[in-house]
């Protein structure tokens, strides 16, 4: 009698268990798509106003594409898209707190999804710039990224365009690396502590990191002096995973 009443308990628990579970990924699931739909309606305005107005060369004068949002929130200092795929974003900057916008959205409320970021000892002109993304299982933000592990997918979708305020800009990939945070106390490369302004030695240093460990071979070797840009998410194939798309601008 005793064991019966404990199975049933157990059941029980269990079933509380999933459907509190069930639920949490359907609010989730919701709430990531009702954050991204604001994200399509900015999108939607600053592509609709380069249509309109297209952009200017004055490198003193913001990109008229980019006023509206500016105006909106001064911390938005880049646009990231990748030609192809809905990666398609504002990237923000707030450099005595760069995780400012890991949970926030856009407009600074609460958000499951975060908006790309600039990361620590960065600016959105250093040498070495690192943007910052979630790996979202609905496929938003950086939940994407990782089709870069497949060496096709880079073949179709080389470039990346990272424009700032005043400037558009395309870079080109050059590497697709899994790698991890480095446990506190352990040897290991950090690229993570690498953004901002590289010596020739240092540039080196991580454009050869970076190469070797490459998840395939795409041929291409920056030049030096030239602007990296890594775009950074977590990755499952590791404790404290991640996965890094790196690309470059020839100054």
């Amino acid at each position: 009698m005793k064991k019966r009443i404990l199975r049933s308990i157990i059941l029980a628990l269990l079933i509380i268990v999933f459907c509190i579970s069930t639920f949490m990924l359907i609010f989730i699931k919701i709430r990531g798509n009702k954050e991204q739909s604001a994200f399509d309606r900015i999108a939607e305005t600053v592509h609709s106003s380069d249509q309109l107005h297209g952009t200017t060369d004055d490198s003193t004068q913001l990109l008229s594409k980019y006023i509206g949002i500016y105006e909106q929130n001064s911390d938005f200092v880049a646009w990231l898209n990748i030609p192809g795929t809905n990666i398609d974003y504002p990237v923000m900057y707030t450099p005595f707190e760069p995780n400012h916008y890991l949970h926030r959205a856009f407009d600074g409320s609460s958000s499951v999804s975060g908006t790309p970021f600039i990361g620590y000892g960065c600016t959105p002109d250093s040498d070495c710039i690192i943007v910052h993304g979630h790996n979202m299982k609905n496929g938003t933000m950086f939940g994407t990224l990782d089709n870069y592990k497949d060496e096709g997918f880079f073949n179709e979708h080389p470039t990346v365009i990272f424009d700032s305020l005043y400037e558009q800009r395309e870079y080109k990939i050059f590497a697709a690396v899994n790698c991890e945070v480095v446990p506190f106390g352990e040897v290991g490369y950090k690229y993570y502590d690498h953004g901002g302004n590289l010596s020739e030695d240092g540039f080196t240093e991580l454009v050869g990191w970076l190469i070797d460990n490459s998840l395939y071979d795409t041929g291409i070797i920056p030049l030096p002096d030239s602007q990296i840009l890594l775009l950074s998410t977590c990755s499952y194939h590791n404790t404290d995973g991640r996965f890094v798309v790196a690309a470059y601008l020839e100054k």
